[in-house]
């Protein structure tokens, strides 16, 4: 097999739609890491079909370096897998591991929740009316999204930093809830 044959093989399609689908602030679109990817592919298979991408990575230099900053939500069919990048560059080959920055992937299937509450507000959308404005160099969502595991525990994403996340479209709370 050449090259170019594993690069059009189904892996790299799947990589290639998944990230064709991220949609950042505004509804800009961007290139994600593929090192990333591939942890999300790891995580759920990549044959798993991908129902929408929510971003808020950009590009920003802070104080620990400069990279790729920000949450990546993918969300499939009842699951949800959150990415969280801090100063995250593309690995510039093959096995290269220098300036990866810090990555925090998880999942979150809709049978370890045992409640998902979703406000009604800002009409669940990336359009101008859901973005607060920009504050600190961080992207905010106006609504948040409350999440409580079957073992009690309750976690809030959205309505803060970039590092949290956004509100769900009602076709997605409706998949997750069903």
């Amino acid at each position: 097999m050449t090259q170019g044959d594993e690069e059009d093989g189904p892996h790299e399609e799947w990589l290639r739609g998944m990230n064709s689908m991220v949609r950042g602030p505004r509804g800009t679109r961007l290139g994600v890491p593929k090192h990333l990817l591939e942890r999300i592919a790891a995580l759920i298979g990549d044959d798993a079909q991908i129902v929408w991408v929510e971003s808020t990575v950009r590009y920003a230099k802070n104080e620990e370096g400069d990279g790729l900053i920000g949450t990546l939500a993918v969300f499939g069919q009842r699951v949800l897998v959150v990415a969280n990048l801090a100063n995250v560059r593309e690995r510039r080959w093959p096995g290269s591991r220098d300036d990866d920055g810090a990555v925090t992937v998880r999942l979150i299937r809709r049978s370890d929740l045992d409640r998902i509450e979703v406000p009604t507000s800002n009409g669940y959308d990336n359009g101008p009316d859901a973005w607060g404005g920009e504050s600190n160099g961080s992207w905010r969502y106006r609504t948040s999204v409350e999440l409580t595991y079957r073992d009690g525990t309750r976690v809030e994403l959205g309505a803060g930093e970039s590092g949290n996340i956004f509100t769900l479209m009602p076709s997605l709370r409706e998949d997750l809830l069903a």
